[in-house]
């Protein structure tokens, strides 16, 4: 959670795109679309850190002509107290697949050759009339010098059951791989990702891995005509770690001093959904306890953050 490095980023993006469709037949929209992308991230030392200039990463620019095919099966259903608080939430259980391949070349404005793929698949399923079950993968790399390089891919499962009348007990596990990224972006894990009893970005690494437990009430009492309220009771674990040793090898602390075993924490938390924003945002108010923290680590933490969803 220390600023270690910094550096200042500036960056530059535009794209343009066309597509085709025939529209919904036998359930099933199909979708090509062709598109051209440029971006370019600039950057220089930081004037609160004058003298890393072996940690400022190097310039990059893609400008890049792409494909992209698309298939959304139509099983589109209407919930309500699900991740939001009073609003209708449209979710589909039917099969999303969607693929992009693109080349960058110095011929279009990049500064070398690389390929571009970026994947995503999602479903889902009503294992019981009062249960729902969702599941996505997606992963996004480059492709250069015969090598993958910002290479980022993760999966999640979700859960949701109706239980106490129209209350909810929801799960999600998630697991998230990295590889070679980009130095201005790192895979972390801490209060501010999911590990609620933990300070902010407290673990780091090119592997993650979450599991959240959480028993969800609603209310449909409007607060002062501005929102509404909901409160949850939370169990998480997680853990982010190394597999492949950053460049500095063990020499690096992110490496060197990583935990290597699953952090937990159970908590509770206030939530007030807004009642006049199009939006629909949530505020959370937490409260949660780490159970496996060092003596350096708050025995309390406490969170307030935004989010979409509950």
């Amino acid at each position: 959670g220390k600023a270690i490095v910094g550096f200042e980023h500036r960056h530059d993006f535009a794209e343009i795109y066309g597509g085709l469709s025939r529209g919904l037949v036998n359930g099933v929209a199909n979708r090509l679309r062709f598109g051209f992308t440029y971006s370019a991230d600039d950057f220089t030392l930081s004037r609160k850190f004058p003298k890393d200039r072996l940690a400022v990463p190097q310039d990059r620019t893609l400008a890049y002509p792409w494909v992209s095919i698309e298939s959304v099966q139509d099983r589109f259903i209407v919930e309500r107290d699900l991740d939001r608080i009073q609003r209708s939430e449209d979710l589909n259980l039917g099969r999303h697949l969607q693929l992009l391949v693109g080349l960058s070349s110095p011929a279009f404005g990049g500064d070398g050759e690389r390929w571009i793929v970026q994947t995503a698949a999602s479903a889902g399923w009503r294992p019981g009339r009062r249960q729902l079950l969702l599941a996505q993968l997606g992963g996004s790399t480059r492709w250069a010098d015969g090598e993958a390089e910002d290479l980022v891919a993760g999966g999640r499962v979700r859960w949701y059951l109706r239980d106490f009348g129209n209350q909810l007990l929801y799960a999600s596990l998630g697991a998230d791989l990295a590889h070679r990224l980009d130095g201005e972006d790192q895979l972390l894990l801490g209060g501010d990702s999911g590990l609620r009893g933990y300070p902010l970005r407290y673990q780091a690494g090119d592997r993650r891995v979450l599991l959240t437990l959480e028993q969800r009430f609603f209310s449909d009492r409007e607060l002062f005509h501005l929102a509404h309220a909901g409160a949850a009771v939370f169990f998480d674990a997680g853990q982010a770690w190394f597999v492949v040793p950053p460049k500095n090898g063990d020499q690096d602390p992110l490496f060197a001093n990583q935990e290597r075993r699953i952090l937990k924490d159970i908590g509770l938390g206030l939530r007030l959904g807004s009642s006049r924003s199009s939006q629909g945002g949530v505020l959370h108010l937490d409260v949660a306890f780490p159970l496996d923290a060092k003596s350096s680590v708050e025995r309390v933490q406490w969170l307030v953050t935004t989010s979409d969803t509950f």
